[in-house]
């Protein structure tokens, strides 16, 4: 399996800062260490290098209308870089979808406080170190639960001896554009061929997460349904 290390190693090798057969003394190996992460946290702010793209579930409080997302929050998960979809679950498992708001969408609703069973729309904002979920109308039926799909963040690395779990072509990807950052940051001449190669494996991440799969219900469950979602607009939201 390879660690963090081997990466950390080969970049530096790729970068011509160590000869083949060496590796990184503790002080060089720390600083590649925090480069690497610091390239993680830059590149889980472009959806298309993201693969993790998880559903969660989380339970409702009766009356509350804002929810902090993230750790310690009131849903306590990882913060999400971004959310792609809401719903509302009810008991049998049947997904109410939510329509999403922008900030100015958010902001032209002129009776916030009001109540309803479940909500129609919601406002993410992106805030830190706690993101937020805020419901229109506020739901009130706790037996209901939020399904939430959102990006989360590329996984930054607690150690140098920890374990590489990626998909394909993601080692690729932090070795060749670590090798690059590591030839700026210890001030070594860039390759052309390295700034290529990084370019191409970053591309590569790229078009295999533009092909998301489309999630679609089996042909016989759709023969059984017949509904029409459509979006809120402000007018509905504010009555004007």
């Amino acid at each position: 399996m390879t660690t963090v290390l081997d990466l950390i190693t080969d970049a530096l090798q790729d970068a011509g800062i160590l000869a083949d057969s060496e590796v990184p003394d503790a002080s060089m190996g720390q600083k590649a260490f925090r480069l690497l992460n610091r390239m993680l946290d830059a590149d889980s702010t472009e959806d298309l290098m993201i693969y993790n793209i998880v559903d969660e579930v989380f339970p409702l409080i009766d009356g509350l209308q804002t929810y902090t997302m993230g750790p310690g929050g009131n849903w306590n998960t990882s913060r999400p870089i971004d959310i792609t979809d809401v719903y509302m679950r009810d008991t049998n498992g049947n997904d109410l979808p939510v329509y999403m708001l922008n900030a100015e969408e958010y902001s032209q609703i002129l009776s916030k406080p009001i109540t309803a069973t479940i909500a129609l729309s919601c406002w993410y904002n992106s805030s830190y170190p706690l993101s937020e979920i805020t419901f229109w109308p506020v739901p009130r039926a706790t037996s209901y639960r939020a399904v939430i799909w959102s990006w989360k963040q590329l996984t930054n690395f607690s150690g140098i001896t920890d374990t590489v779990s990626m998909p394909p072509g993601y080692e690729q990807y932090i070795e060749t554009n670590l090798a690059v950052r590591l030839s700026i940051a210890f001030n070594r001449p860039l390759q052309p061929e390295l700034v290529e190669w990084a370019r191409e494996a970053k591309a590569v991440i790229k078009r295999i997460n533009v092909d998301a799969p489309i999630l679609s219900l089996p042909s016989e469950l759709n023969d059984n349904l017949s509904y029409t979602t459509f979006p809120i607009s402000p007018h509905m939201l504010t009555g004007y």
